[in-house]
């Protein structure tokens, strides 16, 4: 459209212009304003405001015009489109009344469903009809306006349906308390963080004190066990826990006692919100009681199965194939309070305790964050232990390690032997004592070991006889075998492979295995198995 030679506008052929300017004349810009009479000049400019008033009102009408016909297309458009949003509307309204149907069903009552699909309903309406006030006024493309609530309504559809396929409850009203809890949590973590005192002692306590610290949660002090002197010098040893926490800056309470009244007025003095405990020491009811949220304890085991001061151990000793970690919460007994959460791991067949122990390391410190977590926001239950008992399982007991376990006895089975060497390696390690006939034994710690199956034994060969070639293999007579040393270190040298060993080591052949206890103290321990 263009203005060409009146006040008035035209459409003109814009594919070829030659149909409409015949020519054109250059414009003189030396006469420009040059007025031969101010009367003159004053008419021009009065004429030019004249010009310009009627082309203003011109356009407003056209723009007036231009509103009326984009109005009439929009409508006309929205109303097409609004014949495909209606069908796709009546499907998607079946896939949310046929899972609510269903739990109708399974419920046997109508009240909250029939609520639910009014809602629906309304959620429908209210949305459609905004949209399609947006749409026709042109506010949002058509499109969009008409099909909105189908998008809206899309993901409801699919979910509850989802739900109804995998026939689990359509809505599970709890999950609102727990996530107001968390949001609750969250809010009144920003003005006061819950004060937690972490008590722990071996490397396995120190990762899930690290797991804390890296998730932002406010360990205000550390209890741990007081510095030992050890060794040829009498060095002062501290525990990974007490290193860790002065590496971070965290106080730490050394106690003797933990029902000494300054460690008590001590450890009050905290204001704690939580007692977080990982291979400790048992504690007095005076103290696990001291927290308003608690005092729980991470258990390297699946509990109710291996309670005591050795799971990890006894565990591989035993010979299982499935071990774990465990939270709970702790009670006037020794690991028998009622369990939060528990998380599996496997062992391989030739794991030693020092595998098991790295594996759960991680998986524990994972497990200490989520109980804490669930305790701070009160989104967390309890189970009492027996609950986990299946059937006629047997309860295995972890009793401290004794020397007496780790003296090999060779007069057990060879599965039996092999196992007690897994589960003591790397510490405190299974031993046998080597002796001649004429002399006194000498002390062989035994880190790996494999069944010999492979072995030609001698008929006759009493349990506890070396078989060696002096150089490739070291083996020792078991009740119905026998095993290949394999890992090995003779007291006073160094920890060393076995062809390393035998090139140090003459005449083997000529040293017996002396029998010992380990044997004893494993029937000892199963004869505790609870039913």
């Amino acid at each position: 459209m263009m203005f060409f030679r009146s006040r008035s506008f035209e459409y003109y052929n814009q594919i070829d212009t030659s149909a409409n300017f015949g020519g054109t004349t250059p414009y003189d810009i030396s006469k420009f304003k040059d007025w031969k009479d101010p009367t003159l000049e004053q008419q021009a400019v009065q004429s030019a405001i004249t010009i310009s008033e009627e082309i203003s009102s011109r356009l407003k009408n056209y723009d007036t015009d231009r509103y009326q016909w984009d109005w009439i297309i929009r409508r006309s458009t929205v109303e097409i489109l609004k014949k495909i949003a209606q069908a796709l509307a009546c499907i998607i309204m079946f896939l949310i009344g046929a899972p609510i149907g269903a739990f109708v069903n399974k419920k046997g009552g109508m009240g909250t469903n029939v609520i639910i699909a009014v809602l629906f309903f309304v959620l429908y309406w209210v949305v459609d009809i905004t949209g399609i006030k947006l749409a026709n006024d042109g506010a949002v493309k058509e499109a969009i306006g008409v099909f909105v609530s189908t998008l809206v309504l899309f993901p409801i559809g699919a979910y509850l349906s989802w739900k109804a396929i995998h026939d689990s409850a359509v809505l599970k009203t709890e999950n609102f308390g727990q996530w107001w809890r968390k949001i609750k949590s969250k809010v009144m973590g920003i003005f006061r963080k819950e004060r937690i005192v972490y008590m722990g002692t071996p490397e396995f306590a120190v990762a899930p004190l690290e797991a804390l610290i890296k998730e932002g949660y406010n360990v205000v002090g550390v209890v741990t066990v007081a510095d030992k002197p050890s060794g040829r010098g009498l060095k002062v040893n501290e525990s990974p826990v007490k290193k860790f926490a002065v590496e971070h800056g965290i106080p730490v309470l050394q106690p003797l006692k933990l029902r000494d009244p300054e460690f008590l007025e001590q450890l009050a003095a905290f204001k704690a919100d939580m007692f977080v405990v990982v291979a400790f020491r048992m504690l007095p009811d005076v103290v696990w009681k001291m927290p308003p949220l608690g005092t729980f304890n991470l258990h390297a085991a699946l509990l109710p199965q291996y309670r005591g001061a050795a799971p990890i151990n006894w565990a591989v000793i035993n010979g299982e194939r499935r071990s774990g970690v465990t939270t709970f919460m702790i009670d006037q007994n020794i690991d028998t309070g009622g369990i939060m959460l528990r998380q599996d791991v496997k062992i391989g067949p030739e794991d030693t305790a020092g595998d098991l122990h790295d594996a759960l390391m991680p998986i524990g410190a994972e497990l200490v964050v989520q109980t804490v977590q669930g305790l701070i926001e009160k989104n967390i239950e309890t189970r009492v232990q027996r609950s986990f008992v299946q059937g006629s399982e047997v309860l295995k007991p972890a009793p401290k390690l004794s020397r007496e376990l780790c003296h090999i006895d060779w007069e057990a089975p060879s599965h039996e032997i092999h196992n007690l060497i897994r589960g003591l390696s790397p510490y405190p390690t299974a031993f046998t004592m080597l002796a001649k006939d004429e002399g006194d034994g000498v002390q062989l710690k035994v880190f790996r070991s494999k069944i010999a199956e492979d072995l030609s034994i001698p008929e006759g060969t009493v349990p506890g006889t070396v078989l060696s070639d002096g150089k490739s293999y070291f083996a020792v007579t078991t009740k119905d075998g026998a095993l290949y040393l394999e890992d090995v270190q003779l007291s006073g040298k160094k920890r060393m492979e076995v062809k390393a060993f035998l090139a140090g080591f003459r005449d083997p052949e000529s040293y017996h295995a002396t029998k010992g206890t380990s044997h004893e103290e494993i029937m000892k321990t199963r004869s505790q198995e609870e039913q």
